[in-house]
């Protein structure tokens, strides 16, 4: 695909997301130009990302107060289901690989997750076990130049759009 790829995890563990992450497989569907990946709480390995990447088109970090630079810098970004992460993508126009971390406690991520494909086509949902197969059918032509969705209400202000949108179906 050859994109810019960052991959965010917010502040919890995501270890099935990590682990995922961290093979060959992955790597060769992605194919990233550029991959920075935002680790949280987790420890995780990536040693086969280390060994594959070049190390001058790799940052991993566990926290970055601009993480937000990360979303604007990049083509794709793929990361948990959470609120925050879920509005600063959108907010952003990127096109956004949601993976729902089903360990969390009563799986609230899957919540919202359930709408985002129904109000943006800039969003591909799905759980550590298919995340492979999600980043095959990705076409990279509709994640760099596909159409913009735009959420703002006619104040200018994403959030409430968004709520209104989800709350109307």
């Amino acid at each position: 695909m050859s994109l810019r790829v960052f991959v965010t995890v917010g502040s919890t563990a995501f270890p099935s997301l990590f682990t995922i992450i961290n093979t060959v497989e992955f790597l060769e569907a992605l194919n990233p130009s550029q991959l920075f990946i935002q680790t949280g709480s987790s420890n995780p390995d990536l040693e086969i990302v280390k060994e594959l990447m070049k190390e001058e088109d790799l940052e991993i970090f566990d926290y970055d107060v601009n993480y937000e630079d990360f979303i604007d810098r990049c083509d794709l970004v793929i990361g948990h289901t959470g609120a925050g992460t879920t509005i600063d993508v959108l907010s952003r126009n990127k096109y956004f690989v949601s993976v729902i971390n089903t360990s969390l406690m009563d799986n609230h991520q899957e919540e919202l997750a359930s709408k985002l494909n129904d109000i943006s086509s800039r969003v591909t949902v799905t759980t550590p076990e298919d995340l492979l197969d999600a980043i095959k059918s990705l076409d990279p032509a509709s994640i760099r130049f596909g159409p913009k969705s735009s959420y703002k209400n006619s104040e200018g202000n994403f959030l409430p759009s968004v709520i209104d949108q989800m709350l109307l179906e």
